[in-house]
């Protein structure tokens, strides 16, 4: 390891044979070297995003990072030459705007409390709507910048999410109940390990912004629950919904349970990642009512990509009104998947179904049909239910693409819990 400039100049003040032309030589670069580390790390600083304001990593942790950086450089060159590996749309969105874990894994890579990522991307930071700014506000940030608090009982969680200013809340435990968590703005919450989150409660953000939800297991919220979700967003942007597991049971009837992710009342900048949503049946609607046009038009701008959808029956999602993005994603056993209603326009890439019914559809449901364009989609050989191609064709952000035929392999590898936090 090299010698840091005051272990040279303590060495030197040892050596008392040296003579004093060559301590004053020694002085003067050891002074040199100090001076350029100081401008070094000014310049680092100035390139580091506001909402990340302190980083403390070891030389492990700087070796990954290198190689990363050089295994990404690598696949940016094969890209540019013809690769298979995926597209990458750009805008001016710059890199990085929006605070989140990031995760490139490789093959048995070891992640969180014993997960072992079979292949491909496990995570990345926060893309979509989400990730830009809009509605007044910047890019999704959550609480960085606060302090970071751990909870263990549901007292607590309940406290700490009410409470104003930027925080990041550890969830460490599964707590049961009923009801709903009300969560106040410039928050993130997270869940430690793989099994740490909420049974038959659910998270709800209403009239707030700046809010990340991640590696939380959120069950079995019943219609009578607070607003009957597992998280309910309304009359709130910027939210970021990411490697959660989300379920009920189908044990029930349809209407015993509501919603998985339900956003509404004009919710704004909104992206669903890297989500296991399973044994469920009405799994996330994104515009409430056929007559709710007043307050949703030009608002529910919304992006869900890398999530796996298994034995759900319908909204995979279910879009009156908005903008939605809905790219990468996996659908294995439902009725319908995406429903485009209202005049919504869905922008719908390189997801794979399999065992579902009707993919995709803009016709049935609503007394408006909705638009979508469609692109590199595996339908696993049935037919979707389209009567307007959308307007959509490509959104403000910057996202990573994957390839349609490498979408089952990272999903089931990257999603749900265990993987972040």
């Amino acid at each position: 390891m090299p010698q840091s400039p005051l272990s040279a100049w303590n060495t030197d003040r040892d050596e008392s044979a040296e003579g004093s032309r060559r301590k004053a030589f020694k002085i003067v670069a050891a002074a040199t070297v100090l001076i350029i580390g100081v401008l070094g790390t000014a310049q680092l600083a100035g390139a580091v995003t506001s909402g990340d304001k302190e980083h403390h990593h070891s030389k492990k942790d700087q070796d990954k990072k290198d190689q990363d950086k050089k295994d990404q450089d690598k696949k940016g060159d094969q890209d540019s030459k013809g690769s298979k590996k995926g597209k990458h749309h750009s805008s001016d969105i710059p890199a990085g705007a929006a605070v989140g874990a990031s995760l490139d894994a490789t093959a048995g890579a070891s992640i969180g409390d014993g997960t072992v990522v079979a292949s491909g991307r496990a995570a990345v930071n926060c893309e979509g709507f989400a990730a830009i700014s809009g509605e007044g506000d910047g890019p999704t940030t959550g609480g960085a910048g606060g302090s970071t608090v751990t909870v263990t009982s549901l007292s607590q969680l309940e406290t700490e999410a009410a409470r104003s200013g930027a925080e990041t809340i550890k969830v460490d435990g599964l707590f049961s109940g009923s009801g709903e968590v009300s969560v106040a703005s410039d928050k993130t919450i997270v869940g430690v390990g793989a099994h740490s989150g909420l049974t038959g409660i659910g998270l709800k953000m209403k009239g707030v912004h700046n809010v990340i939800i991640q590696n939380m297991n959120i069950s079995k919220v019943t219609s009578a629950s607070g607003d009957g979700d597992a998280i309910h967003v309304e009359k709130s942007d910027h939210i970021w919904i990411d490697h959660n597991d989300l379920s009920s049971d189908r044990d029930h009837g349809k209407d015993y349970y509501d919603g998985l992710v339900d956003i509404t009342h004009a919710g704004d900048y909104v992206t669903v990642s890297w989500n296991k949503f399973h044994d469920h049946w009405k799994v996330s609607l994104v515009g409430h009512s056929d007559s709710n046009g007043a307050e949703d038009i030009g608002h529910l701008h919304v992006t869900y990509s890398h999530n796996w959808f298994y034995n759900v029956n319908s909204r995979l999602p279910s879009l009156r009104f908005g903008t939605g993005h809905v790219y990468d994603n996996y659908f294995q056993g439902a009725d319908t998947a995406i429903d485009s209603r209202m005049g919504a326009q869905i922008l719908v890439e390189n997801n794979v179904f399999r065992n579902v019914k009707t993919p995709i559809m803009t016709s049935g449901y609503s007394k408006v049909d909705g638009h979508v364009n469609l692109s590199g989609n595996d339908l696993g050989g049935v037919t979707n239910n389209v009567t307007q191609d959308g307007t959509s064709a490509k959104e403000p952000y910057s996202y990573h693409l994957d390839p349609t035929s490498s979408v089952i392999s990272i999903v089931t590898a990257g999603a749900g819990t265990g993987i972040v936090g």
